[in-house]
């Protein structure tokens, strides 16, 4: 009679597919993964924002620089022209980027969002495993979020890392505000105060970092002691950060009032009516990420998507204990800071959803487990089988659509870097210098340099080349007409693409 070797290869296998499951291997393979799908993007040439942004850091002493960016009345106004805003984070590390790497090789600025990125996703799965106790949990998590293709904006390009630190540093804030409730001590003290550090830094990176200073009371009142919330001694833990929060609504005063008012017109929105439709396109993106229209039934299945996702978060707050609550309060009261624009346009919102997605990974990976539940009390003959089955799909059918999602959105960012370089080649092929306060007519500009038909982008990234040019977008039509009236130091360019 022939032995039976089921036993021993079933016994065999367990260990192998524990190892696999193993953080020590299972993290580093979800990050090479994310590192493989996002690695084309390090080729991308500076774009849009970067002109401006670079081009300011370039031309002006770091102790001007610093002052505007740091002054409350300024922000950096006088030197972006972006609007009112207050983002010394954001600006300072532009600056200490542009010192350290210079304006010639795009590569180090990409590297730097590149790398945050991965540190993101692990600060993810490192705040999944807390707060879910769920290793397979987490692995979702960081997976779903690191692959997600609505923020593709965010890792690749350069301007955009005041989304990518906001997002490090709050959940760095989330994080160790965690570990601090863990911990006794002088340990406890120090992991309080690294929090509170971490949340004024987010909120240096953009105006949502706000929400930061309310999701750290949600979680202590949502899931580590939900019963102390009608104790005032449990909200003097929080007392600092609400200073920070009072300082800073002085500080911006005028811009505070401007968004309670429904004034708008500050670059950062307005509190009214059309908050409630953004928040419902946000949570559309975050299950159908796709911008384009693909027909009429489209606008259809993501506003279904937009509500099925309403309705597992209502699903998630009421039945899903502390955890869920805390992950839906997360996710809204971010898209919520964000929706105060008064319209939103995903080519350029997308990347708005950086540090929320964090919240809809986790609840990603939540809804795993929840799902094969559900599959085992509708369909009991499946089984045990219903757990595997949900986890596989994970990483045999969502993180491929993902990746193909963001490797899409990718060829078409890089596209318009790739014009914007194209576009400073020729320019400097054609002249060797021009002197300051000409003006330079550009016949057919890539439109990855313009915005609203004019050289908002055009001019930065001109002067990066030829300080004191002023650069001017003109149509082919246009041309002969001004090549007739040219003085001397005005020059003309046709682009050709």
């Amino acid at each position: 009679m022939a032995p039976d070797m089921t036993a021993p290869v079933l016994v065999a296998a367990k260990p192998r597919a524990e190892l696999l499951l193993r953080p020590f291997v299972a993290v580093p393979a979800i990050l090479f993964v994310v590192a493989m799908v996002f690695l084309p993007s390090l080729n991308d040439w500076f774009m849009y924002h970067d002109y401006i942004h670079l081009g300011a850091a370039a031309t002006h002493s770091v102790g001007d620089y610093a002052k505007r960016v740091l002054d409350p009345g300024d922000g950096g106004e006088s030197l972006f022209t972006t609007g009112r805003l207050y983002r010394p984070t954001y600006y300072l590390t532009m600056l200490v980027e542009e010192r350290a790497f210079g304006l010639s090789n795009p590569f180090p600025y990409h590297l730097v969002n590149f790398s945050m990125h991965l540190l993101n996703v692990f600060l993810v799965f490192l705040i999944a495993r807390k707060l879910t106790r769920d290793t397979l949990v987490s692995y979702v998590a960081a997976l779903v979020y690191g692959l997600h293709p609505i923020f593709y904006e965010a890792p690749i390009w350069i301007s955009a890392i005041t989304e990518v630190l906001l997002a490090t540093f709050s959940f760095v804030a989330i994080y160790f505000f965690i570990r601090h409730l863990e911990e006794r001590g002088l340990l406890a003290g120090v992991l309080y105060g690294a929090t509170l550090v971490s949340a004024v830094l987010a909120l240096g990176a953009r105006e949502p970092g706000v929400s930061i200073f309310l999701i750290l009371p949600a979680y202590y009142f949502l899931v580590h002691a939900p019963q102390e919330w009608r104790q005032p001694r449990a909200w003097l833990r929080f007392a600092p950060f609400f200073a920070v929060l009072g300082v800073y609504a002085i500080m911006r005063y005028s811009i505070t009032t401007d968004v309670a008012s429904g004034e708008g017109g500050n670059a950062v929105g307005s509190v009214g009516w059309h908050m409630f439709t953004n928040v419902f396109l946000f949570n559309q993106w975050a299950v159908v990420p796709i911008y384009s229209n693909l027909g009429a039934w489209f606008p259809a299945v993501t506003g279904f998507a937009a509500i099925l996702l309403m309705r597992v978060h209502e699903e998630f707050f009421f039945r899903g204990g502390g955890v869920g609550r805390f992950l839906v309060f997360w996710w809204y009261v971010v898209v919520f800071t964000y929706s105060t624009a008064g319209w939103i346009k995903p080519l350029i919102a997308g990347r708005y959803l950086y540090m929320a997605l964090g919240a809809f990974a986790i609840l990603c990976g939540l809804a795993v487990p929840w799902l094969a539940d559900l599959a085992r009390r509708w369909f009991p003959a499946v089984g045990s089988w219903a757990r595997v089955v949900a986890y596989a799909a994970v990483p045999l059918v969502i993180a491929p659509a993902l990746i193909w999602g963001t490797l899409h959105h990718e060829d078409s960012f890089a596209w318009g870097a790739g014009e914007s370089h194209k576009f400073v080649d020729q320019l400097r092929d054609s002249y060797d210098s021009l002197p300051a306060g000409s003006m330079l007519y550009v016949v057919n500009t890539p439109k990855v340099l313009l915005f609203a038909d004019g050289p908002f982008f055009l001019t930065p990234a001109v002067r990066w080349y030829y300080p004191g040019v002023t650069a001017k977008n003109i149509s082919p039509e246009e041309a002969p007409g001004i090549h007739a009236s040219m003085g001397e130091n005005d020059h003309i360019l046709v682009y050709r693409p």
